[in-house]
Parts: structure tokens; C-alpha cells; sequence
């Protein structure tokens, strides 16, 4: 017979469910294993007010997670995540809900997020850390597919048998908690769309100079200066640019009006079939 733990688990875990029948859901946290608890805690109650602002249906859950995967930093870590369900949308939300997780997952340096289309099948990751291995940096991961599936049961394993913890969050039942919500949202989206600039950038180029060259002037348009002193060290001076199926990372110092800004561009540089690939951002 079951105890009272398992049936409230296997409960929790069956309104989940049902959440992925019908809408696009999700997964993000803000923890991180470098930062202390109260941080931690004012960010992930920042990505909450987003996602009430933004009108979803969130879960919030307590488990772990194995942060920095693949490298020697590897460890696990115990966070609070939210599951989070685009209940506005039956069926697919044309990439609405994706959009927003990985907006947050790179505002709060996350590894990645967590992406389920509806039925629950075919649930996969979302690079959002220039830094991470698994998955890199804009890529995506099927979770549990043949390919994969040494590493998904490296996570799998981590959390099978754990206790996990479920509550529901209710969204703001006041018409200024409602209003406030929507305005922390906006401004989030507004703070996330200058640093990362809605001004589109190439993605593709014939050579490595150039496609450095092009991420200084994106970020000048953006109304930043790049740190010459910290571009020559870790870009003129650094390490060769990257050879076939290499990637070349790096993170430099902006300046406004000659001021330090706590800004950074954070941009990477891949090489394969004669082209070198550029992703980059402002954080």
C-alpha cells in the first residue's frame, strides 16, 4: 500500500501530466550553484513575477539538478524550478512560451532550459549559457532520445527515487497585483531587449576576422563600448581562431561614455564547412 508521501507525489505528478496533453509546458529556475541562497531566491522570484505577468499556469517543484554536466566543475545542485504551462494555448503555442524561458534562462546565466510539446513526448533542452557543454549554447537536446541516452540517464539517474516537492502558484488575485505583475513582465522584456538588442546580427561569415569584427559593431549600435584593453587581451592576443568543428569563446568589458557599465558581450565563434558561425549577446 502506498504511504501518504507517494500518493501526494503520484498525484503531483499526474496533474503534470495532464498539463502536457493538452499545452506547451516548460522548465526554468534562476538558481545557480555560485551564487548564494538569497540571491538565488530574489532571482527566481523575479522569473515568477515574469511568468505571472505573462498569464501562464506555474508548479513550482523542488528537486536538483546537475549544473556545469560534462566538465570538471560538474555538481548537483538543489533548486526550486517552475513548471510552467502555456494553459492561453490548446495545443501548439508556435514557439510562444520557448520564446520567453530562454529569454530568462539567459538573463539568469542558466545552463538550459527545459522544453515539453504537447503530449509529453520528445521533451528537449535549450542551450542558454555560451559556456555550457551540454547542450551548447543555442543548440537543443532531445531528452532520453538513442543518441543521448548515456547522458539523459546522467540526469535521470540523479533524480530517480528523490522526493520531489509540488505546489501549485496561484497568479496575483488583485487587480494591482494582476497590473504589477504585467509591469515587471514588460520591463523585463524591455531591460532583455536592450541588452540583447533587437537589432538583428549575421550569423554566418566567409572569416573569423570578420565575424568578430561584426559582433564590435553590433554592440556599438546597441550603444555600447567595447573595452579595447580586454578585446586585444582576449581576442587580437588570445588563442588562434578556431579549426573545424571548434569553438572560440569569449566574454569582453563594455563601457558607456568611457564609464564601466556592468555589462558584458558575450560572443562565440564556430568553424565548420568554410564558414565561421557567430552567436553573441549582452548581458
Amino acid at each position: 500500500m502506498k504511504n501518504y508521501k507517494e500518493m501526494v507525489l503520484e498525484s503531483s505528478l499526474s496533474r503534470l501530466w495532464g498539463k502536457t496533453q493538452k499545452h506547451v509546458c516548460g522548465c526554468i529556475t534562476a538558481f545557480r550553484g555560485d551564487k548564494d541562497r538569497d540571491t538565488n531566491l530574489k532571482n527566481n522570484k523575479e522569473v515568477l513575477t515574469y511568468l505571472q505577468g505573462k498569464g501562464y499556469s506555474i508548479t513550482a517543484v523542488k528537486g536538483s539538478y546537475i549544473e556545469n554536466f560534462g566538465t570538471d566543475k560538474a555538481k548537483e545542485v538543489s533548486e526550486n524550478t517552475f513548471f510552467v504551462a502555456n494553459q492561453k494555448v490548446d495545443g501548439d503555442d508556435k514557439g510562444q512560451l520557448e520564446s520567453d524561458l530562454v529569454k530568462l534562462g539567459r538573463r539568469y546565466d542558466q545552463d538550459s532550459i527545459l522544453m515539453i510539446p504537447v503530449g509529453g513526448k520528445d521533451a528537449y533542452l535549450v542551450g542558454t549559457n555560451p559556456d555550457n557543454v551540454f547542450p551548447k549554447y543555442g543548440k537543443k537536446e532531445t531528452v532520453g532520445s538513442g543518441k543521448y541516452g548515456k547522458t539523459s540517464g546522467e540526469f535521470l539517474s540523479r533524480i530517480r527515487g528523490r522526493a520531489f516537492a509540488f505546489e501549485d502558484v496561484e497568479a496575483p488575485q488583485t487587480i494591482n497585483g494582476l497590473r504589477g505583475a504585467k509591469m515587471f513582465a514588460a520591463k523585463i522584456d524591455h531591460e532583455i531587449e536592450l541588452a540583447e538588442g533587437s537589432e538583428k546580427y549575421t550569423i554566418n561569415h566567409k572569416t573569423f576576422s570578420a565575424a568578430v569584427q561584426h559582433a564590435w559593431s553590433v554592440a556599438e549600435k546597441r550603444g555600447y563600448e567595447i573595452d579595447a584593453d580586454d578585446w586585444d587581451r582576449k581576442v587580437a592576443l588570445g588563442p588562434k581562431k578556431p579549426s573545424a568543428g571548434k569553438t572560440n569563446r569569449y566574454i569582453i568589458d563594455l563601457k558607456k561614455n568611457g564609464k564601466d557599465v556592468n555589462r558584458r558581450l558575450h560572443m562565440q565563434v564556430y568553424y565548420d564547412e568554410g564558414r565561421y558561425e557567430l552567436n553573441m549577446y549582452i548581458q
